[in-house]
């Protein structure tokens, strides 16, 4: 296990010194509301259930005296009344090489079974949005290692493309293509809405050991 001292310095300095105590009023699916805590919204919270292992969520708005919060896991052992701790801190992600060639979960923690991941700093999970100014303008182009799109449809670093298909048309397929075969020092993939059993599908089959 690889321990960096300036990453766990700014994760303390990041963190508050009183810690907000309230108890859970209403849950609806994955959100639930809760009363007592006084915090920001982006703030992690912990739920501690009556039975079982706690909890974690992100505070995401405010509804009178209640606050919202989303949680992370499954909410099955949820009761009314249990205790949630407002942790003082947004959520952060640890970043660094160690993240090359790994598979997180929307908290960062790994889920492909190889053991801790090592880090170099740590981001914000909400960084604040860029000027005008600040973007820089579309100039060089992406080598998809794809003739179709470099030749006739081609790509430049920093634009934003739309992929949309009906089931089974080849999406998928042509994700893991770009991903193989991109020009890019690093490609990340980021599957937001799939089946929990299409993920695995996905890494195996359609990315293979070379993705």
């Amino acid at each position: 296990m690889t321990f960096n001292l300036n990453a766990y310095a700014d994760g303390l300095a990041r963190m508050r010194s009183r810690v907000w105590r309230g108890k859970v009023v209403e849950m609806n699916g994955q959100w639930l509301e809760a009363e007592g805590l006084v915090c920001d919204v982006g703030e992690r919270c912990e739920v501690r259930l009556s039975k079982g292992p706690p909890l974690h969520g992100e505070v995401i708005g405010f509804r009178q005296d209640r606050v919202l919060v989303m949680l992370f896991d499954s909410s099955v052992a949820l009761r009314y009344g249990d205790e949630i701790i407002a942790l003082g801190d947004s959520s952060d992600l640890f970043v660094g090489s160690g993240l090359l060639g790994r598979t997180i979960d929307p908290q960062g923690n790994p889920i492909d079974r190889l053991g801790h991941i090592s880090h170099e700093s740590i981001i914000s999970m909400t960084p604040p949005v860029p000027t005008p100014y600040d973007r820089l303008p579309i100039t060089n182009s992406v080598a998809t290692g794809i003739r179709a799109i470099d030749g006739m449809l081609t790509l430049g670093q920093g634009q934003r493309v739309g992929i949309f298909g009906g089931s089974g048309v080849g999406k998928s397929t042509l994700i893991g293509m770009l991903t193989q075969f991109s020009s890019a020092d690093v490609v990340i993939v980021a599957l937001v809405g799939e089946r929990g059993r299409e993920v695995l599908d996905f890494i195996e089959g359609t990315l293979g050991p070379g993705g």
